[in-house]
């Protein structure tokens, strides 16, 4: 069945991009908006892209649903940002049918998210691309076929997405009903951490650490995972742990077992002996 997303759709009658507004002027706004997001500066941000939304531009639109999805600046509110996002996808902008389609995702509503993903993908959108490659591994409205989700993995990451090279990596890593290959899971893991991916990084440090796919380097490992332990992220607290054990630094290994004891959902070590390996992104 083919779904339609309309949960609501507002009509801007005669409203083509930036009405009213110069192709400069437009330019302009979305450079401000872009500081603005950068600085911190979230009412001014929101303001923007109200602005341009109202005058008919889809990316604003999109990202102000964003705002109320998230709950930047004003209250959350998953309806309101399913609006937004429906407007903007109703009128193709793909980044909006796919954020219809992950929302319908994450609702557990499979077979509409599949179809409006389907719609996303067919438009070479590379998040909608990595997300049925997670639906076809997990079973979620097709039957499980990770030869499908591999193939999608790669096609979403070769196009430069760093879940998609993330999962890949995973696949690869575990050699679950594919081919194991630690150097591959290596080199899909080092394009999606060289994009700031924290995921990446934790499973690369993995690598680093047992030598797996890499030449191993204890310190190189601990070099990658100590900003992210350092942010609070419990599965870099739990596994740096053991990196500073490996070296035999057995002074950080207990600071950071006090802290990985001190911290909410950092595993200890009669849950687990070894490296956490996490699970796949969506």
């Amino acid at each position: 069945m083919k779904f339609f997303f309309l949960i609501t759709v507002f009509i801007l009658s005669g409203c083509g991009y930036g009405e009213n507004l110069s192709e400069a002027e437009m330019v302009n706004y979305k450079n401000q908006y872009h500081s603005a997001i950068a600085t911190g500066k979230d009412q001014h941000a929101y303001m923007i892209l109200k602005k341009l939304s109202e005058k008919g531009d889809l990316f604003s639109t999109n990202e102000l649903g964003g705002f109320y999805e998230l709950g930047v600046y004003v209250e959350e509110d998953l309806e309101q940002a399913l609006k937004l996002y429906a407007e903007a996808g109703n009128k193709n902008y793909i980044p909006a049918k796919y954020n219809v389609g992950r929302i319908r995702f994450q609702q557990g509503r499979y077979e509409e998210a599949a179809s409006i993903l389907n719609d996303a993908a067919d438009n070479n959108d590379a998040p909608a691309i990595n997300l049925l490659g997670v639906m076809y591994q997990n079973g979620f409205f097709y039957e499980k076929n990770l030869k499908k989700s591999l193939e999608l993995y790669a096609k979403s990451a070769k196009m430069g997405n760093p879940d998609a090279q993330f999962n890949l990596g995973q696949l690869l890593f575990s050699g679950d009903q594919v081919k194991q290959d630690y150097e591959k899971a290596y080199y899909w893991y080092r394009l999606s951490a060289d994009q700031g991916y924290t995921l990446a990084k934790i499973q690369l440090a993995i690598l680093y650490s047992s030598g797996q796919g890499v030449a191993q380097d204890v310190s190189k490992a601990i070099e990658i995972l100590k900003p992210i332990a350092e942010s609070g992220d419990t599965d870099a607290i739990y596994n740096i742990r053991n990196y500073y054990k490996k070296m035999g630094d057995l002074e950080s290994y207990k600071l950071w077992d006090k802290r990985c004891n001190e911290t909410a959902g950092c595993l200890n070590d009669s849950a687990m002996g070894a490296d956490w390996m996490l699970p796949f992104s969506t």
